[in-house]
Order: structure tokens, then sequence, then C-alpha cells
């Protein structure tokens, strides 16, 4: 009996072994466009610039009573190569030398990515 059980195990694990084995190597066709076909987006250039030259707009929503206790430490405009329009990402840091980030539109709104 003992024969028969061992057997009986190597057969259905070798039967296991070769349904695996045909599953790994299925071809399934792509979807996806080739790479050649991809447009490639371009990546925003980023210019350090200070905070003397950000729009009034934007200088007039920092002013606001939640960001008193702010300092401004760095300030980017990003250029969007798509539609021409730029973002402000405008870097802070509290007395407690916590950092934040805010970005702006050029109207002064706060912007969300």
């Amino acid at each position: 009996m003992n024969k028969a059980a061992v057997l009986l195990l190597a057969l259905t694990l070798s039967g296991a072994c070769a349904l695996e084995a045909n599953a790994q190597y299925s071809y399934v066709p792509s979807t996806q466009a080739p790479l050649a076909s991809m447009r490639l987006q371009e990546a925003p250039a980023k210019q350090h610039i200070s905070k003397e030259e950000l729009p009034k707009s934007i200088r007039k929503a920092l002013k606001s009573d939640v960001l008193t206790v702010w300092e401004v430490s760095d300030v980017y405009r990003i250029a969007d190569a798509n539609d021409g329009k730029a973002t402000y990402e405008v870097y802070f840091i509290n007395a407690e030398h916590n950092r934040a980030i805010a970005r702006y539109d050029e109207h002064g709104n706060s912007v969300t990515d």
C-alpha cells in the first residue's frame, strides 16, 4: 500500500509541475503601444527665483494668517512645456524647523497635484 501511495503522489506532483511549466511559457500578446510610438512628455523646467519675483497675487496669498508663522526659504517657477502656464513652488520653514511646500498658479490660487 505504501508503494502505491508513493507512486500516486509522484505522478500527481509531476503532473502539477508540467501544468505549471506550460503556464510559464504561454504567450499573451501585449496591448501596450510600442515605445517608439509613445509620446514622451517633457519634464517641466524648474527655475529658482527670489521671493520678490513672485507674481503680486502669490505674494498677497503668502501674507495670509495661516502662513505668518512660516518663513519662505526657497521659491521655484515651474514652466509647463505642454501648455506654457507656470506653477510656483514655495518652500517654507517654521521656528521648529518643520518644512512645507505650497504650489500656486499664476493667479495665486493653490494648486494640488
